[in-house]
């Protein structure tokens, strides 16, 4: 009897442990925040500080290649901002694990390569947790002075949060 108690009340513990800061969102950056800046290079070129980007619209999109809707949603993104003008820019940062992949999907998908990056420590990345992606990719759209003003774009909304 002494051991059913202990385990109901075991029970009990975890129960109450588990259900302890489930109000609170886990992942991503809320609309209002500034930005977390990085610093991030792509093969080969110079290092790029998002804070490099200010006074511009920025849309920073975080995917990979194994994730079939992250993918789409950035290839739909990055169409749309091509043809949006300068006045916005997309950084595309993938956490590809292989360089090559994130090579080939970069020519496939017609990214632009000169803000197109990879992370290959995946999910381990400091930029994955900075950015709390948790079990999903996101992608912001930052007004000119970096202050996150949409989350989770998608391509035909981009246009309606520019001036």
């Amino acid at each position: 009897m002494k051991r059913v108690r202990w385990i109901f009340v075991l029970l009990l513990f975890t129960t109450f442990i588990s259900f302890v800061g489930k109000d609170h969102e886990i992942s991503g950056l809320k609309v209002g925040e500034i930005a977390p800046d990085f610093v991030i290079s792509p093969a080969g070129n110079e290092k790029m500080n998002l804070t490099d980007l200010k006074g511009h619209y920025v849309l920073v999109s975080f995917w990979a290649s194994y994730d079939a809707k992250s993918r789409l949603q950035n290839v739909r993104c990055s169409n749309a901002v091509k043809g949006l003008g300068s006045e916005i820019k997309m950084v595309s940062v993938s956490f590809d694990e292989y360089s090559s992949i994130f090579d080939e999907v970069v020519r496939k998908d017609k990214l632009n390569a000169d803000l197109s990056f990879v992370d290959t420590r995946g999910t381990h990345s400091p930029l994955y947790r900075k950015y709390y992606l948790g079990r999903n990719f996101h992608n912001y759209l930052l007004d000119k002075e970096g202050r996150v003003i949409a989350c989770d774009v998608a391509a035909e909304q981009i246009k309606t949060y520019l001036d």
